[in-house]
């Protein structure tokens, strides 16, 4: 049963991603993913436009998911530098 788990776990991963990833509009990419969590790159947007870019990802992964898996928007970083 954990191994189904995990499984499980690893494909809802990895199906987000290549959904933000492949969404042109969003001008994002993903730098980092975890079991229940995204941190999500969108160079040259504007704080307005990261937390919209972020409500439409949340909503969209939840929507591409079987209920009851959510992803819940969190934050924006602000300026960021990543290396």
């Amino acid at each position: 049963v954990g191994d189904s788990v995990v499984a499980k776990g690893k494909e809802t991963l990895e199906r987000a991603i290549k959904l933000v990833e492949e969404t042109p509009k969003w001008g994002a990419r993903v730098v980092y993913g975890d079991t229940d969590s995204l941190f999500i790159l969108a160079p040259g947007k504007s704080k307005e436009d990261a937390f919209k870019i972020g409500y439409e990802i949340a909503d969209a992964v939840t929507a591409d998911n079987p209920k009851p898996i959510k992803l819940k928007f969190e934050k924006v970083l602000f300026p960021t530098i990543l290396q």
